[in-house]
């Protein structure tokens, strides 16, 4: 059973109380060491039905009392003083809540299903975005490219530097060089089916500050003649501008299916 201070022994002792115990005042124990155990009821200290009830209650019994406090004696040894002990959680922010950590955060998520394009909107400054794509699946010898927007959105179609690499299984390689281009290049694979999809992260550098855009790519899956390949892509927005949209789009047709996820990092 519950019992308050050490077990109770000797002569005059309470040896159980069965019921509620209500203390008006002050309870105290002198030199001697006070604690709070949970027993099983059952006298086993197994039992998970006990417990301690703590409410916030005044001294009047009215419950509005913030006056009232529990006082727990600082140890040093597990406990810092000035320690937030409940972390974040004691602000009002919800068990499995991310937001203001230095992770990266799930902002959205976008499905393509014989889509021309996929667009990502409302984008906030101090941040890092990634895009990841997974089960992939481009219309026969297209490539995935990307576009950063302004408030509308506007996509630029124009200012880019970028270049795309690729590896492949079979020792074949491919690059597109560096040049002012209407695009980003974040990826060269193509001609993927439902049986061999492509995945990608795409990272966007500071999309909204005021400086210039800065985007990498990573994917790799099986293209066409059924090899397997490695594709890297890089590139800048070569001008001064604040972006609030980003938008992939195929060279050609459609994006068959897949889904894209958004993230988002703090910069600082």
């Amino acid at each position: 059973m519950p019992y308050l201070g050490r077990a109770p022994t000797g002569t005059g002792s309470v040896t159980e109380i069965d019921g509620d115990l209500k203390i008006t005042g002050q309870l105290t124990s002198n030199d001697t060491l006070f604690k709070m155990t949970l027993d099983g009821t059952d006298g086993s200290s197994t039992n998970a039905g006990d417990n301690f009830l703590i409410e916030d209650g005044g001294t009047d019994g009215s419950g509005t009392d913030a006056g009232d406090d529990i006082c727990i004696e600082k140890d040093t040894t597990y406990f810092i003083p000035g320690q937030n002990i409940l972390g974040t959680l004691s602000s009002g922010i919800a068990a499995g809540d991310l937001t203001g950590q230095r992770g990266w955060e799930f902002v959205s998520t976008a499905t393509a299903s014989s889509s021309s394009s996929i667009e990502f909107t409302g984008l906030e400054n101090g941040y890092d975005y990634q895009i990841v794509l997974t089960e992939w699946i481009t219309s026969h010898a297209s490539y995935v490219r990307l576009r950063l927007g302004i408030t509308g959105p506007t996509y630029r179609e124009s200012g880019y530097l970028s270049s795309g690499f690729s590896l492949v299984h079979n020792g074949g390689s491919a690059v597109i060089g560096s040049n002012e281009q209407s695009t980003f290049i974040v990826g060269q694979n193509y001609n993927q089916t439902a049986d061999h999809p492509f995945s990608w992260t795409i990272d966007i550098l500071d999309p909204v500050g005021s400086g210039k855009t800065q985007v990498r790519a990573f994917n790799g899956g099986e293209g066409a003649g059924v090899d397997r390949e490695v594709n890297f892509g890089e590139g800048i927005y070569n001008t001064n501008e604040s972006h609030t949209a980003v938008q992939l789009y195929p060279t050609s047709n459609t994006f068959t299916s897949g889904t894209a996820l958004l993230y988002r990092r703090l910069r600082s």
